[in-house]
């Protein structure tokens, strides 16, 4: 049991004896050092912002996140030596998730949070905090959304020739996704994307999803793909209107001539969805950004549904 006593010490620098305990009487004890130097200084407080960190949250099961972390104030009192409270860069409310028993979506107290201090290099600062811990509100939520997957096929220029692709189903055509609202917000569609380069014959394979960015959970992460092939046919699609596109305010256009308004498409795929297309499944427009007035020559670019 080594010891100092500082009882009735003032601030400033001070040699105080090491004591101990002899707890066995049958041993000689000798301490060395036998004097501490202590420094005392005069204890001063400051008011710093308080902010929140969030920790372990990858723990949290997949489909949860975590919404807002409600404390009663965002000031907090340190207390320490004016030296020490000059490092102060950041005081932080540590709400560990771990913690939480059964996290479920709904409002959750958790008590006796610690508060850190850190200085501008994340180390921890030796200083006394009041309160020097608190509770917190955790609102857990599940925000979800159901979007479709839309398949986008890549090297159909490279099936076996005189073969188009005459029917491609997928497994399921629906995603449930859990994310943040504000990421969900912004997708529309779950984009799969299939290599059909070199595709001589009829075809089932299992794809794995690939889960955008700032999606946590998804309901499937598999599918299983059916492509079947045809011979291939082709077949022009006339009249088909070319409309405008991100034409600056202020601003109208029209097609310098009558053929200008309009297009001829060229399709090609297998007879059984040729003969079902029709202008209206085409989509043909001209993208002008950042024109001015005046007459410009610029490439129609050409959309289609997913037939």
């Amino acid at each position: 049991d080594i010891r100092i006593d500082l009882t009735g010490l003032k601030p400033g620098q001070h040699k105080v004896n090491i004591k101990y305990n002899q707890s066995n009487t049958n041993l000689e004890y000798m301490v060395n050092p036998s004097v501490a130097t202590v420094t005392i200084y005069d204890k001063t407080s400051k008011t710093r912002s308080l902010s929140v960190d969030v920790l372990n949250q990858d723990k949290l099961d997949s489909r949860l996140i975590i919404d807002d972390v409600k404390i009663d104030s965002d000031k907090v009192i340190i207390k320490g030596a004016e030296h020490q409270l000059e490092q102060v860069a950041t005081v932080k409310a540590l709400v560990d998730i771990n913690n939480l028993v059964n996290p479920e979506v709904g409002t959750t107290v958790l008590k006796d949070i610690p508060l850190k201090a850190y200085d501008e290099n994340g180390d921890v600062v030796d200083v006394e905090t009041v309160p020097s811990k608190i509770n917190a509100e955790v609102v857990i939520s599940s925000p979800s959304k159901e979007i479709p997957i839309k398949v986008i096929t890549n090297g159909l220029e490279d099936i076996a020739f005189g073969k188009a692709i005459s029917a491609l189903d997928v497994s399921t055509n629906k995603v449930t996704v859990y994310g943040p609202k504000d990421v969900l917000d912004n997708l529309n569609y779950l984009p799969l994307e299939i290599d059909v380069s070199g595709l001589k014959n009829d075809t089932q394979t299992k794809v794995e999803l690939v889960k955008p960015v700032g999606i946590k959970s998804m309901s499937v992460n598999t599918v299983t793909v059916s492509i079947k092939l045809d011979s291939v046919a082709e077949k022009d699609i006339d009249k088909v209107k070319v409309t405008v596109r991100n034409l600056a305010d202020g601003y109208s256009a029209s097609a310098d001539s009558t053929s200008d308004g309009a297009v001829t498409v060229n399709v090609k795929g297998v007879e059984s969805v040729l003969k079902d297309i029709t202008s209206e499944d085409i989509v043909a427009y001209v993208d002008l950004t950042g024109l001015k007035e005046g007459v410009h020559e610029v490439n129609v670019i050409v959309e289609t549904t997913d037939t």
